[in-house]
């Protein structure tokens, strides 16, 4: 599976998961060995702050690598997570 199609099912699965679109880059990335075997993948999920993404490394098969991306979308609950800006001020 290319990674471009990769990227169409956790799209899919996140509609699934969360019943909302997600309209950020997703970016995936296969994880290779010396001989150029893929592994496994890296997943990236930008939330808040593109500083700081979702992080999921996976290793395993193409359906291993979905199927435990919705396992941790359902157990993260990012759908029920609130990001506030904080403002320092001077006394």
């Amino acid at each position: 599976m290319k990674i471009d199609s990769l990227e169409q099912a956790v799209q899919t699965i996140i509609c699934k998961v969360y019943k909302a679109e997600y309209n950020k880059k997703i970016t995936i990335i296969e994880l290779k060995d010396l001989n150029g075997f893929v592994y496994g993948y890296h997943f990236k999920l930008i939330l808040n702050r593109e500083e700081r993404p979702l992080d999921i490394m996976v290793e395993g098969n193409e359906d291993y690598f979905l199927e435990s991306v919705e396992k941790e979308l359902i157990e993260r609950r990012l759908i029920d997570t609130k990001f506030y800006l904080g403002e320092k001020l001077k006394h």
